[in-house]
């Protein structure tokens, strides 16, 4: 099915529960989504999308299933996301500093404190 190219075709399509939609997204029945939103919308819309998707585990950086790459894939995978690959980056120095925020395993603690308040001013 082509996206409609008009306002017309566009108040013609069915309307989907959001139970169904999910339901059809999980077992990947649908294969593409269109959002209409205003300009000012756009930004706010497209990043509350990206969290429901990575929410709902839709999202992925490899068209791979994990589960079935090889060993050597994984490791490989891995060793692309060390602290020792970043230091081609440009951003390096950037990342060192915040390391902190960024650990290897899950922290049993919170962080240190680095001074930084971000209040809500009424």
């Amino acid at each position: 099915m082509t996206p409609p190219k008009s306002a017309s075709e566009v108040v013609k399509l069915p309307t989907l529960e959001s139970k169904r939609f999910l339901r059809d997204l999980r077992c990947e029945k649908i294969k593409q989504i269109c959002v209409l939103v205003t300009e000012d919308e756009y930004v706010a819309d497209i990043r509350s999308a990206q969290v429901f998707a990575e929410n709902e585990r839709f999202l992925s950086s490899s068209p791979m299933d994990e589960s079935v790459l090889d060993e050597k894939t994984r490791i490989e995978r891995y060793t692309s996301r060390s602290w020792e690959s970043l230091k081609t980056n440009p951003l390096y120095k950037d990342l060192v500093e915040f390391r902190d925020v960024f650990p290897e395993t899950v922290p049993y603690e919170l962080p240190k404190d680095k001074g930084t308040r971000h209040e809500k001013s009424n």
